[in-house]
């Protein structure tokens, strides 16, 4: 009997080359949510240090002047924050995005090799079948011939 053929092969190991793609593709984009996320945070200690320094001036009496500079800059790190905050709705958008491409090539993947682990023990069964019969004719003979 011949070897066993999965048909499906190359499709298979494109959508697992796909998988992988996918999930480099992934990878990349949580990396991204991290840095935004760092810089949120940057964003947040400078507009906390700003403010403690802005407080401490007060204290001390500072000119009107100084104090609008800090409010402008203030203005400045607010927009600088919500610009943060929407690449980060964004990006985990893509994420979610990603992820449910990458289940659905994992899905397809598991369905093929589900596939071919039916058909495996369908060509087994076969085999085995052949076998038996080689083993009956063999046997068959040898007592026909005695």
């Amino acid at each position: 009997m011949k070897k066993f053929v999965f048909t499906l092969e190359k499709v298979l190991s494109v959508k697992e080359q796909m998988y992988e793609v996918k999930r480099g593709e992934l990878s990349i984009l949580n990396q991204r949510l991290g840095d935004i996320e760092t810089r949120i945070e940057d964003n947040k200690k400078e507009y906390k240090r700003y403010n403690e320094d802005v407080n401490e001036k007060l204290r001390a009496g500072t000119t009107a002047s100084s104090i609008e500079a800090y409010k402008r800059y203030f203005v400045v790190l607010d927009n600088e924050a919500q610009r943060l905050e929407g690449e980060k709705i964004e990006m985990q958008n893509q994420i979610n995005e990603k992820q449910n491409e990458v289940l659905e090539v994992k899905t397809e993947i598991s369905g093929l090799e589900k596939l071919k682990e039916k058909q495996l023990a369908e060509y087994n069964k076969g085999l085995q079948k052949a076998q038996e019969r080689e083993i009956e004719e063999y046997v068959s003979e040898k007592l026909s011939s005695v």
